[in-house]
């Protein structure tokens, strides 16, 4: 979120230089769910682990969560597309805007430990 934000700034600072131009704002790496918890494990110091949860028990309990229909459906449709592998994409467009490399998935997890203890 932080270099999508940074992104956005640096485009708003100069429209001109991005007029007609689109980007594909990513990490330096895309990552399972499985690699996430992986590093979040290493930093916590303990084991978490990704469960997946079936299409239906999803349904079921955003269902129950009192959710919409259309977003139950948008976000199944999200769901599976990122299992599909469609979100797993990586540009150089962070980079190229800010002229940084974006932040690592690492560097997150450490400012955002506390969230996971």
């Amino acid at each position: 979120m932080r270099d999508i934000a940074a992104s956005n700034a640096a485009i708003l600072q100069n429209p001109a230089q991005h007029a007609g131009k689109a980007y594909m704002l990513t990490g330096a790496a895309a990552l399972s769910n499985g690699e996430a918890m992986a590093q979040i494990s290493t930093a916590l110091g303990r084991q978490i682990h990704y469960v997946p949860v079936a299409d239906e028990a999803a349904i079921a309990s955003m269902r129950e969560m009192g959710m919409p229909a259309w977003t139950i459906d948008t976000m199944m449709s999200l769901n599976r597309v990122i299992a599909a592998g469609y979100a797993a994409d990586v540009s150089d467009d962070v980079a190229s805007i800010l002229g940084r490399a974006p932040i690592a998935f690492e560097r997150f997890v450490a400012d955002h430990l506390s969230a996971w203890q």
